[in-house]
């Protein structure tokens, strides 16, 4: 069962958006995802995205448990990971913007450990250097875990995803 829904439009900056514990994001930029879509670190997810630099719509979900595994089929590219919430703070924010006020905070039981899944559609329309009219989109869904699992790639199917593994020449 939902708990909190938002939806919101996230800046996107060098290719990437943010789940971090700050409203203003400083953890160091990683290196390209291996799954293709995110790269965690502590306390924080790095989100890739097609376009490089303008503003992508974001659903996210506070869940009290998982999501149903066979919710996939409308999605690119679909990718679950865990991260550690020291803060009880998990933010959907960028470099050079700050969060959208209509997108809740994704740990909604407070400091612990969330499972996350991440959603992507349309990321190869928007692999143009500058685009302020969203070609993809994401959705985002947290719950809280009791213990870590390891990462799970539900479906992989965009050219950039691709590109970015290192499958299919340079993103």
């Amino acid at each position: 069962m939902s708990e909190e829904v938002g939806h919101g439009s996230v800046h996107v900056d060098y290719h990437t958006f943010w789940l971090s514990e700050r409203e203003d994001p400083m953890p160091t930029p990683g290196a390209r995802p291996s799954n293709g879509l995110v790269s965690p670190q502590p306390g924080a997810v790095e989100i890739w995205a097609g376009t490089h630099t303008g503003s992508v719509p974001v659903a996210v979900e506070v869940r009290d448990s998982a999501p149903p595994a066979d919710d996939v089929a409308e999605w690119d590219d679909v990718v679950e990971t865990n991260v550690q919430s020291q803060r009880g703070n998990l933010l959907v924010t960028s470099f050079f913007a700050h969060m959208p006020k209509e997108l809740p905070n994704l740990a909604g039981s407070g400091a612990g450990l969330y499972r996350i899944r991440f959603y992507v559609r349309g990321r190869d329309s928007g692999s143009s250097y500058d685009s302020y009219a969203p070609a993809e989109e994401y959705r985002i869904i947290s719950w809280p875990v009791k213990q870590p699992t390891p990462e799970r790639i539900y479906k992989q199917t965009d050219a950039y995803g691709r590109a970015l593994r290192g499958e299919d020449g340079e993103a």
